[in-house]
């Protein structure tokens, strides 16, 4: 979100965008299920290592796009 475009009309990546700053995926990647905040027991399935609410940014384990984890059907 560093420029204005996202703001524009009709913008297709804006899901990405506001669901990303919001909650940053976490539930997407946290080996604890269901809802809950982000902890230091939750552990990143993807890594193993520790996964804070944005740690779906720099993963090193992430192979897919941040728009993958932002479509309902693929969980």
């Amino acid at each position: 979100m560093n420029t204005e475009e996202w703001k524009k009309p009709n913008f297709e990546l804006l899901h990405v965008f506001t669901r990303t700053a919001a909650h940053g995926f976490h539930h997407r990647i946290c080996a604890k299920r269901g809802y809950h905040s982000a902890s230091e027991q939750c552990i990143c399935t993807l890594c193993g290592h520790s996964c804070s609410q944005y740690h779906i940014l720099t993963c090193q384990a992430r192979t897919a796009t941040l728009m993958f984890y932002a479509k309902e059907g693929n969980f």
